[in-house]
């Protein structure tokens, strides 16, 4: 197999961890039949194993959306055990598509993160979190950035 990277995920709440398969390709070379006769195995392969198999291209991810994940995961980059943000983020998650606050996202998650009894820093880290436990989602038409209107989907 030509698996570009296996990722295992340990998801907070799941008593047991994920496998999940990604192969790199261009995307001008997916409808060759090698690729997809490469692709089809590897995926029967790894579902053996009880894996999820992705493909991704280079159009997977728009430039704002590469810009917006790492931006997300710098606020949390240093987090020794995320377990224990689990209950924080998914407050601040419900709080944070509740609000009617409007302005930048350095505003209202100030704001919001201050009536949590947070200050700024650890507001942001636990957003961070958020987004990675997939509490939250933010509209990647729209940059993640601190001065700028927060864009959540809701």
């Amino acid at each position: 197999m030509t698996i570009d990277f296996m990722l295992t995920l340990q998801i907070p709440g799941y008593p047991f961890r994920l496998y999940h398969a990604v192969s790199g390709k261009p995307a001008a070379l997916l409808d060759a039949p090698d690729v997809e006769s490469r692709h089809t195995r590897e995926a029967n392969d790894v579902w053996a194993w009880g894996s999820t198999h992705e493909i991704m291209t280079e159009l997977a991810v728009s430039p704002v959306e590469n810009v917006n994940h790492r931006r997300l995961l710098s606020y949390m980059l240093h987090t020794k055990n995320i377990e224990d943000y689990v209950l924080p983020a998914a407050e601040l998650a419900r709080a944070l598509t509740a609000t009617t606050a409007k302005g930048t996202l350095d505003r209202v998650l100030t704001m919001v993160a201050k009536r949590h009894g947070w200050d700024q820093r650890t507001g942001y880290k636990i957003f961070g979190i958020a987004h990675f436990l997939g509490y939250l989602r933010w509209n990647h038409f729209h940059e993640v950035h601190r001065n700028k209107p927060m864009m959540l989907l809701r």
